[in-house]
């Protein structure tokens, strides 16, 4: 914990000083983005009886991000190191991604597959810091926080073959905001005064998507909403 609030006090004095001297603009982005998404462990969910339903998680599904973006930048031209930072508000939309496993009743039974689907948005207050400025070429460091909006929805299970589907419920669709966090590196490729495209690489946690009571059958059924993000954005810049 202390190394975490030295870097970020590091990283606070580093964008005041460049802040004093340097040039701000404003920029907008677009971008698209490919999600990997990390698979959640299995749910322990209560079925009213001392041996709670065991929901396994078998895959979980990638998606795709689109992202719209835009900030104030500050640089300098006489530093080479550190010699730019921006300040940015985005917004993610994810794809929906299909969360497929088994319904082991009491924990011992192997008697259903299922599958349902999660998707997010999310808002993001977030700084990136350029390292070094390389000809066209500048790699950054990003990080952002904000709020996520997460839905998990179209719940739906079968029997495994040589059993008949005995229950009989719904889980209704839900949506909950979630707090969520960002870190990442990335480079941009500078191809005009204005015009720029970025790589970047992301790691981000919103939360959980899941679902709340049903009918007759408390569910609780979750998916931790946590992916890695390779995006490719354009940027222009208002000078």
């Amino acid at each position: 914990m202390r190394r975490f609030i030295l870097i970020i006090a590091t990283l606070v004095s580093l964008f005041i000083a460049q802040a004093s001297q340097a040039n701000p603009h404003w920029f907008a982005s677009i971008g698209l983005g490919y999600a990997l998404t990390t698979q959640s462990t299995a749910n322990h969910i209560a079925n009213g009886s001392p041996l709670d339903d065991i929901y396994t998680v078998t895959s979980t599904s990638n998606s795709t991000v689109g992202v719209l973006a835009g900030g104030l930048q500050f640089s300098t031209s006489h530093r080479r190191w550190f010699p730019a930072y921006n300040l940015n508000m985005q917004l993610q939309s994810s794809s929906n991604a299909t969360v497929k496993g088994e319904v082991w009743q009491f924990g011992l039974l192997d008697n259903y597959h299922y599958h349902y689907k999660i998707q997010r948005n999310t808002l993001l207050l977030g700084a990136q810091l350029d390292i070094i400025h390389w000809h066209h070429w500048s790699p950054h460091l990003n990080f952002a926080f904000g709020l996520s909006e997460n839905k998990a929805s179209a719940y739906s299970e079968t029997a495994n073959p040589g059993l008949q589907l005995t229950r009989v419920f719904s889980i209704a669709d839900n949506t909950q905001n979630q707090v969520a966090y960002e870190a990442g590196f990335g480079t941009a490729y500078q191809i005009s005064t204005h015009n720029s495209v970025n790589l970047d690489v992301n790691y981000l946690d919103a939360g959980e998507a899941s679902f709340g009571k049903t009918s007759g059958y408390n569910s609780g059924l979750s998916q931790k909403l946590a992916s890695t993000t390779v995006a490719l954005s354009y940027r222009y810049t208002f000078k």
